[in-house]
C-alpha cells in the first residue's frame, strides 16, 4: 500500500464519541494523503485533504444518502455509501438505476469546523464486489475502471489551460511522477492520452463557450 495511505484503525463498530474524538484531537502520525487501493472491511481511515481524492478507493460505490448531528457547537455530517454490484434495476419510470448492496458499505465523517478532514469506516464483506470496466470502452472484455483523483485532474486542466503544453506533452508528465505505487498508476496521475485529450475537448468547448457569452453580452 502507498506510503501515503495508512490505516488508522480496525474496528467492526465506530461509535459517534470515538467519532467525534478522532476529528477534534486526531493522530497526526496516521493521517493519509492518498486513498487507499480496495480498503479491508473494518478499515478506518483518516483523510487530511481539500479534495475529493479519499473517494477513489478503486470501488464503484452508490451514494445513500447524508445525515446532520449536532454536537455542542458543531455539526457532524455522514455521508452513507452502499457498494455497486453489476446490472441495472427498472424503476417504475422506466429509469434504470444502479444494482447496490449494503453487505459492503462504507461511511464518510466530518465536522463542519473542519471539512478538510475526512474519517472513513468500511464495513461488512469487500469480497461481494464485482470489478467493472470502463463504461466508455469498447472493447469485449475491458479492464477494470479505475477513477482518477479529482486534484490530477485539476492539474491536467491547469496545464492545458496554459496553452503550452500538448495532450502528449501533459500525460507524459503526469505519468513521470515516479513517487506513484504501482497499484495507484491511473489514480494518483493520468490513466491514458485518451482520458487527456478528452479534457482538451472539455477545455477548449468550456473556453468557445465563454467566448461566445462574452460576445452575445
Amino acid at each position: 500500500m502507498d506510503s501515503g495511505s495508512i490505516v488508522y484503525m480496525h474496528t467492526d463498530v465506530l461509535h459517534q464519541t470515538e467519532i467525534v474524538d478522532i476529528l477534534t484531537k486526531p493522530e497526526t502520525s496516521c493521517t493519509s494523503n492518498v486513498p487507499p487501493y480496495k480498503p479491508k472491511a473494518n478499515e478506518v481511515y483518516l483523510f487530511q485533504t481539500g479534495a475529493d481524492d479519499w473517494k477513489c478507493d478503486q470501488y464503484l460505490w452508490i451514494n445513500n444518502g447524508t445525515k446532520s448531528v449536532t454536537i455542542g457547537n458543531d455539526v457532524l455530517k455522514k455521508h452513507f455509501y452502499k457498494i455497486r454490484l453489476p446490472g441495472t434495476t427498472d424503476k417504475t419510470n422506466g429509469r434504470k438505476r444502479p444494482v447496490g448492496s449494503l453487505q459492503f458499505k462504507k461511511t464518510a465523517y466530518s465536522l463542519k469546523s473542519n471539512k478538510s478532514l475526512i474519517l472513513v469506516h468500511y464495513e461488512g464483506d469487500e469480497t461481494v464486489y464485482v470489478p467493472v470496466g470502463h463504461g466508455n470502452s469498447k472493447k469485449s472484455d475491458p479492464p477494470e475502471y479505475t477513477r482518477t483523483a479529482p486534484s490530477v485532474l485539476r492539474k491536467i486542466e491547469q496545464d492545458i489551460r496554459s496553452g503550452e503544453k500538448t495532450a502528449m506533452d501533459v500525460y507524459r508528465e503526469s505519468i513521470s511522477n515516479g513517487s506513484v505505487s504501482g497499484e495507484h498508476q491511473g489514480v494518483l496521475n493520468a490513466r491514458n492520452v485518451k482520458q487527456v485529450e478528452n479534457l482538451v475537448r472539455k477545455v477548449n468547448e468550456e473556453e468557445r463557450l465563454s467566448k461566445y457569452i462574452a460576445i452575445s453580452i
